[in-house]
């Protein structure tokens, strides 16, 4: 008596299991998950080149420097040769 109810309730059990999965399998089929605004951004990209910044790209002759008018340098003036400063072994004269 004691293996049959052993028996009846492991059946039960899997088709429980196997139900489950099927439900679930058949859950993840039937849902969309992607929302709007992914769809929007999936889209694809139509391949339109504007020949006219081709062009324009292709007559540059140096590479513009964005950070330019940020970049302030100080200039030094230059020193002569008398005033630069000279090491000797007692220290640095000038």
């Amino acid at each position: 008596m004691r293996s049959k109810n052993f028996l009846f309730i492991s059946v039960l059990t899997l088709l429980a299991a196997i139900a489950w999965v099927f439900f679930d399998a058949y859950h993840a089929y039937t849902t969309n998950t992607i929302t709007p605004v992914l769809e929007e951004i999936a889209l694809p990209l139509t391949p339109k080149i504007d020949k006219a910044v081709i062009q324009k790209l292709k007559e540059r002759h140096e590479p513009v420097n964005i950070f330019q008018s940020l970049i302030t340098v100080a200039e030094f003036p230059a020193r002569t040769a008398s005033e630069s400063a000279t090491a000797t072994a007692s220290g640095i004269r000038r």
